[in-house]
């Protein structure tokens, strides 16, 4: 093998090169390839395990914030290519925790002290793209870590390192400002650039999200939800590479406001779960009133609505409901023509997940039943689920 006769210090090169994604393949190349790899073993291994699905854990190691990371990673590069799932949600979190046992805060170099930390903003396309001050958005991002607070300039940043992440869950402090927003949007329109690089920064490879979304203050859980508005602005942004989304909603003394959702805009959705409350959105909206049934009639027979709801190329669908109240007219609404809805509409389509809680009303269980059966003789796999919030459809795959 032409390989294995090349010099010891191409080789070492060739494998600094592999890591981390071609390197267990070209360690069992040959025997004399695998004895050259050895030293870098326990390391490849160390990371692969600490940071291939990242999370925050303040009892685990020093890594409780998004400076942390950044540091690490502007530091050692690599460390970035190893993150396949970035779990971000408890970003800063555990910073209580260290201000509770006296620890004193954190500090990242100043401008004028340098460092690799201090180049890493100053060289990146990015923040130039964004047409943003490097100098001025890593003031902030320092005077945050020196207070020891979450800083939504440096989770904003971050994204710009994790050229290699598929699944990205944002931090639970997530609040976007002017500054960080504009930031944000150049990741996204470089996303979604169809030239994909895999060596380029800034979330190239992102196939799964997760958010909490809220639109009320700390302690003001009486804010209403224009859900619609959210789904929208999703498919807007990130609908042409997106492959999971889940909408899920939970109780608060808010209500959800009228509008109408589209999903046109996701293009490779595989699995999607949403409540029902976004079908009735849209049967409103359509004006489905009066003669129920005759109206639903009409408005399939005359309007895209499932394409509206569901995208044609997904794969496995989970409907969330309480199944109390005009529920069942949403399922009736979705499957009550499961047999053409399947064939012309979701051709893709292989497993459907619905709550149906044992206090559902009786209307929305023959709903539900009825979908099973119909199911079963298109070659969809319906699972009826005891629970709202319980089982549905596998993330992990």
């Amino acid at each position: 093998m032409a390989l294995a006769a090349l010099p010891c210090e191409l080789l070492d090169i060739i494998i600094v090169y592999s890591l981390p994604s071609s390197f267990e393949n070209l360690a069992t190349t040959c025997k004399r390839i695998y004895a050259r790899c050895t030293p870098f073993i326990k390391r490849h291994n160390e990371l692969r395990y600490r940071f291939q699905d990242f999370y925050y854990d303040y009892e685990r190691d020093s890594l409780v914030a998004a400076s942390d990371l950044i540091s690490l990673i502007a530091a050692d590069p690599i460390v970035a290519q190893y993150i396949h799932t970035a779990n971000l949600v408890h970003d800063s979190k555990f910073l209580r925790h260290a201000r509770a046992r006296g620890k004193p805060p954190k500090s990242v170099p100043s401008i004028e002290g340098g460092g690799a930390i201090v180049q890493l903003f100053a060289n990146s396309t990015y923040l130039q793209r964004a047409r943003l001050d490097w100098r001025e958005h890593y003031t902030t991002f320092a005077e945050d870590v020196r207070e020891m607070r979450y800083s939504q300039h440096g989770s904003v940043f971050l994204l710009t390192l994790l050229g290699y992440t598929e699944n990205l869950t944002i931090p639970g402090s997530w609040k976007q400002n002017a500054t960080t927003t504009r930031l944000l949007d150049v990741i996204v329109m470089e996303a979604r650039k169809p030239n994909f690089q895999p060596s380029s920064p800034g979330l190239r490879r992102l196939t799964a999200f997760h958010g909490e979304y809220s639109t009320s203050e700390t302690n003001d859980w009486g804010m209403d939800w224009d859900i619609c508005k959210f789904i929208n602005a999703v498919a807007r942004k990130a609908g042409s590479h997106l492959e999971e989304f889940s909408v899920t909603l939970h109780e608060s003394g808010g209500s959800i406001l009228p509008g109408k959702a589209s999903t046109r805009g996701f293009k490779k959705l595989k699995k999607f779960e949403l409540p029902l409350k976004v079908v009735t959105c849209n049967l409103n909206a359509a004006g489905v009133t009066g003669n129920i049934a005759t109206s639903l009639q009409r408005l399939i027979a005359s309007d895209p609505f499932i394409r509206d709801l569901i995208p044609t190329s997904v794969r496995h669908l989970s409907i969330k409901s309480e199944g109390l109240g005009p529920y069942d007219k949403g399922l009736d609404a979705l499957f009550g023509r499961f047999r053409a809805v399947r064939r012309s509409q979701l051709p893709n389509l292989q497993e459907l997940h619905i709550a149906c809680k044992q206090e559902a009303d009786n209307t929305y269980k023959q709903q539900c039943n009825k979908i099973v059966a119909e199911g079963k003789r298109e070659g969809v796999i319906v699972h009826l689920e005891a629970y709202e919030y319980s089982g549905g459809i596998n993330w992990d795959e």
